[in-house]
């Protein structure tokens, strides 16, 4: 039996990020939608420590009533009709990303030649298009899923074989990009040093790989952009600038490396506004019309939207950023959007497609963004452009399956999640109406609308409408698809107390190509609800290690409360003191430190340490008003004979 004193085990599910929307769209005044004082910025986030329960949305979503039903029996079943409810039909086509799993396979199996062979080949298909380097840039961010050591085991092994082998330095180089990139996985002042070390240390072997990899084979694209992107991250600003020019005088035409050169000047001291006009300027206000760098009009815009948000933090939200998106535009801005949206007309639709679905996302549904407003006019005049048509009831004909997808957000954040459905689904026929070069490229769209429709059931907390529209991306595009949330029908089996097949998943997820922070986190909690205390531990411990304070603080809390559930008090002291960023009032929520100093008071007292098991106790009920720590208190007042003051 548990005891009646225990500490709180801390349910610390990912937050919710809040987006308010404040405003209706005007859809057919495309006058108005460029008017400045339409181009209004967006809501913040929530704050990292606050504990968020993904809200209910305002309208029911009948598909996903049968939670309950599923919850006792039939799951799979259920999950299978919806599927064929959804037409989501098994891929017939190898994806790149199933080339990149077969890759990541042979490396840590030692069949360095076959690795080498499938990446060179993916190689030999790969051009600049547009705005990407395709398919290699998907097989290179496919062939990465989490941390595996047994991979960067493999991956040396190749190195000190294949000195000279260009691909061998540069998936290496992925490797240690995002390894470091996880130990900061956080905001800066919140990283420790230890972690700050290991993010330098990995990230200066990226660098080397990348640098040998480009000495070796300079005829790669990516190589060049992984470079760039690593030394931003260093942050070094005038090695930035020269590797930018060094990268941009081997591939004039690579928009990434002009894309992120731009986001770099929101990182660099000084007025980082006019320095992004000008950059702008120079290289796509001088392009002709018709160049791939007329997008950089629409990266800067997002750019100012985020600018503008920032700027308002902790002041009232509607008011201030209207008035610090109108100061930040000028005229020339919004003429060189039309111009970027007109590229449509000149462009492979497909490639434009895909390079405009992130940018109009992140206006209308990012974390820093997310207002109609912001992208209710780019909407408009891309719909009149792409000849598609954005109202709820428009006319059965082809629209674009970019546009139907970011309508369908916009239905989201208004409320209307029944309207948001439909939107989807005409984008997942859209996209079967739609010519693609190949069937992959189809797969491919088809499983980002899934993906979009999974994270709205995320963010509602639809847990049967995670699994379905997860299982219907993984049918189209394969289990290595790219996805925003790996994870996240592993994480939807846990909250259906699913708990063995939560573990299964999990598990499952970790031995293939999804080794992620988030994967453990989950696999944790479902041991913990089976009393698997030493497995929960052992999932929880290396986060709660991490700088993740979006995960690190329950993980801490819950291995705290897993180790007292086993009896062993000493550890669960021992954990708690390991981690004095519980304790810190600077970054925690108040109800977070409540519950870190009552598990705290609890094994002290078990330890016999009364005094320091009162201060604690004391301490918890100045944060939130737990009973637990009440109780333990008032036991505590007796067993050193005070009273309550």
């Amino acid at each position: 039996m548990p005891d009646d004193n225990a500490p709180e085990a801390k349910e610390n599910p990912p937050r919710k990020l809040s987006v308010g929307w404040v405003a209706i769209i005007l859809w057919g005044l495309l006058a108005a939608a460029l008017a400045y004082r339409h181009w209004v910025a967006p809501t913040l986030p929530s704050p990292l420590g606050a504990t968020v329960t993904p809200a209910a949305p305002a309208t029911p979503n009948v598909a996903a009533a049968p939670v309950t039903r599923a919850g006792r029996n039939g799951l799979s079943a259920l999950v299978d009709e919806r599927l064929a409810d959804l037409g989501a039909a098994p891929k017939t086509v190898v994806m790149t990303t199933d080339l990149a799993f077969d890759a990541a396979a042979a490396i840590k199996n030692g069949k360095y030649a076959q690795a080498g062979q499938i990446a060179n080949d993916v190689l030999a298909r790969s051009t600049i298009q547009g705005w990407r380097f395709y398919p290699f840039n998907d097989f290179l961010g496919g062939i990465i899923g989490g941390e595996d050591q047994d991979l960067l085991n493999g991956l040396n092994t190749w190195v000190q074989q294949e000195p000279h082998s260009a691909i061998a330095h540069l998936i290496r180089a992925k490797y240690y990009k995002q390894a470091g990139l996880r130990a900061r996985f956080g905001d800066g002042g919140e990283v420790p040093d230890r972690l700050m070390k290991i993010f330098n240390d990995d990230m200066a072997l990226c660098i080397a790989d990348l640098q040998e990899s480009i000495k070796i084979s300079p005829r790669i694209p990516l190589s060049r952009y992984e470079l760039l992107d690593a030394i931003i991250d260093m942050g070094d600003t005038q090695q930035v600038e020269q590797t930018f020019l060094a990268g941009i005088a081997a591939f004039p035409t690579y928009y990434n490396l002009y894309r992120l050169r731009l986001a770099s000047f929101s990182r660099e001291t000084g007025d980082s506004i006019r320095a992004m006009y000008a950059f702008v300027d120079r290289y796509a206000g001088a392009a002709p019309d018709n160049s791939s760098l007329k997008m950089l009009y629409l990266d800067l815009y997002v750019q100012l939207l985020e600018t503008a948000a920032n700027r308002c933090r902790g002041q009232p939200r509607d008011q201030c950023v209207k008035s610090a998106a109108e100061s930040l535009m000028r005229p020339s801005l919004m003429d060189g959007m039309t111009k970027a949206l007109n590229l449509y007309t000149v462009s492979d639709r497909v490639q434009f497609s895909a390079a405009i679905w992130p940018l109009l996302k992140t206006m209308a549904c990012g974390p820093c963004i997310g207002s109609p407003s912001a992208v209710g006019g780019v909407l408009q005049i891309a719909a009149n452009v792409m000849g598609s048509d954005n109202r709820m009831m428009d006319e059965p004909t082809h629209n674009s399956y970019v546009l139907d997808d970011i309508t369908a957000h916009v239905w989201i954040e208004m409320g209307n999640p029944g309207n948001a459905d439909s939107k989807f689904r005409e984008a997942l026929r859209d996209v079967q109406q739609s010519k693609f070069p190949d069937d992959a490229q189809k797969a491919e769209a088809l499983a980002q609308v899934y993906e979009d429709m999974a994270g709205v059931a995320y963010d509602a907390g639809q847990f049967i409408d995670m699994i379905v529209y997860h299982d219907a991306a993984n049918a189209v595009a394969g289990t290595n698809h790219k996805a925003e949330r790996p994870w996240i029908k592993c994480y939807a089996l846990y909250r259906l107390n699913r708990l063995q097949e939560a573990v299964q998943e999990c598990t499952a997820l970790i031995k293939s190509n999804g080794d992620y922070l988030e994967t453990h986190y989950f696999r944790g909690k479902a041991y913990e609800k089976l009393r698997q205390w030493d497995a929960s531990i052992a999932d929880l411990n290396p986060i709660a290690d991490s700088a993740h304070n979006y995960y690190r603080v329950g993980a801490a809390l819950d291995a705290s409360y897993d180790y007292g559930q086993k009896g062993d008090y000493a550890g669960q002291l021992m954990s708690m003191n390991a981690h004095p960023y519980l304790f810190d009032d600077g970054i925690q929520e108040p109800h977070d430190l409540a519950v870190s100093y009552n598990n705290r008071c609890f094994a002290e007292m078990k330890l016999g340490e009364l005094k320091k098991a009162l201060d604690d106790c004391t301490t918890s009920l100045k944060y939130d008003r737990i009973p637990d720590a009440f109780q333990k208190q008032q036991e505590l007042l007796n067993l050193l004979g005070k009273t309550a003051t």
